[in-house]
Order: structure tokens, then sequence, then C-alpha cells
């Protein structure tokens, strides 16, 4: 079975049977990432009165308590109430969204001409505007990929003040003016680890007033995916992603973001020129 997707004035397929998960498996028993040096999520069997959700001591199945934390095990998506106050909105991006994944060389902070508000520190691994801007960003969904990429991304424990490279606030600014709503990276967070709890970047990408409310109309439907992991076979090009999420109303929910490679079929006539 195939999608087509219009596109910029073309006309594109998605093969449903090519689909590319970007979701870091959270295994409860093995080798987990983490952000914050957070404990490990778990699962434990569920006991209630004479109920033994273990069928390996006899219960008729199995039935587990999950504890995680959505923001510090693994790969997650936040909607704009990671900083606002009042009544949770759960992140609810389109079903289908045209996508781009990009390959970035993190540069340092002081060779980027960027900038970024203490704690910030020069030497310190960002992603720029610069790096960014030479790709055609043309979808409202963008996925970053850090180099070098290393399978320890899925089980890596971040932790210290500045774990992972994050992003300038000139870069974030571009993304926005490009139109890009929905932005999915591989780090644990597009914020330093440690930024005294000022989180500069996310706030700029949902364009929060000093108040907590966006100053641009659609800013609340942005959302930020981060922990995803991009495997080398997969190239940098023009996706489908289908971002699959809980209903959940909290701030930030796990995620399974899935991408179909999209091959072009034909030019559509009168559009895009």
């Amino acid at each position: 079975m195939k999608l087509t997707v219009e596109h910029r004035g073309h006309r594109y397929l998605a093969d449903v049977h090519q689909a590319i998960s970007l979701a870091i498996t959270l295994d409860f028993e093995g080798r987990q990432p983490a952000f914050y040096g957070v404990e490990p999520a778990r699962a434990r069997t569920l006991e209630a009165g004479t109920f033994i959700g273990d069928t390996s001591r006899g219960g008729s199945c199995n039935v587990e308590r999950v504890e995680l934390i959505p923001h510090c095990h693994g790969t997650h998506t936040e909607s704009v109430s990671h900083l606002v106050s009042g009544h949770h909105q759960p992140p609810r991006p389109p079903a289908w969204l045209a996508a781009r994944i990009v390959s970035v060389q993190p540069t340092s902070l002081e060779d980027s001409g960027n900038s970024y508000p203490a704690p910030g520190q020069g030497h310190e691994a960002v992603i720029d505007q610069h790096a960014l801007s030479g790709f055609l960003i043309d979808t409202p969904a963008l996925i970053v990929r850090t180099l070098p990429n290393e399978p320890g991304k899925c089980e890596r424990s971040y932790e210290g003040d500045n774990p992972h490279p994050y992003f300038t606030l000139e870069a974030i600014e571009w993304l926005v003016n490009q139109g890009v709503e929905h932005l999915l990276v591989d780090t644990p967070s597009i914020d330093r680890g440690q930024d005294d709890g000022s989180l500069p970047a996310h706030r700029r990408f949902w364009s929060l007033h000093e108040d907590r409310r966006p100053t641009q109309e659609t800013a609340s439907e942005r959302t930020v995916t981060e922990f995803v992991f991009v495997p080398d076979e997969v190239p940098d090009g023009l996706y489908l992603l289908n971002l699959q999420l809980p209903d959940w109303c909290t701030d930030a929910v796990p995620s399974r973001p899935v991408v179909f490679p999209l091959a072009l079929a034909a030019s559509i006539k009168g559009e895009g020129d």
C-alpha cells in the first residue's frame, strides 16, 4: 500500500511497508538512556489482593505497573505545557507530516558566532544557525541527527552540566522563521543540560513572552521531540512522518516517531512554480 503526498508542487509516494521507527527502545530489564542521573525506568508486577500479574508465578496473565519520567527515559514529545502554567495540553501534532532529516556537525559556541545565555560557555558544543542554514528546510517537521552518530546514544546516561550539544538561540529563531512547527532531535534536550531553569531555546521555539504566553498564534501547537535515534542507514532527505503519541494530559509523553521515505512520483502542473 502506498500513500500519495503532495509537497511544494510535487507528488510523492510513501510505501507504508517501509516504516522506520526513530524511537529508542526502552528496555526495563536492560540498559536504558537517561538524563539528569535519574533512576532507571522500571516495570513491576502488579499485585492486588490474590491477583499476581505474572504467569511465571502462577498468575493468569502478565500485568505490569510502569514507572518512568518521559523527559528523562528516552524518546518523548513535549507540548508548550512544558513551560506554561495551568491545565496541561497534550501534544497533538497532525497524524501525517512532511519531514526532513538532516545530519549536523556541532561546533563550539565561541566559533559559532551565535548566542546562548549563561551558564553557556564558549567551548561547549552547539547546533548553530550556520549548520542548519546549509539545508533546504521546507517542511513543518525537522529531524536533526547530530554527528558523530554513535549507537551508544540509545543507552547513554547523560549527566553533568553539559552532556550533549544544544541549540543556539539564533538557530531556533531561524527554524521558526523557516516554518518548522515540529522539531525532533537525537539529544535529551534542545537546551543546555544545566541552564539554571531558564530553558531559553524552548522559550524561543514556543515564542513565549516573559509571562510565558505565546506571542504567535500557532506557537502553542508546536512540539519538541527529544531522544530520537536516526540510524546511519537512514539517509538525509524528505520523509513522511507519523508521530505516534498517547493522549495523556501532561506536558510530555513517550513517543514513537515513524518515518516513511518519499519517492517523487510527478510534478503537479501549475503548482510550486
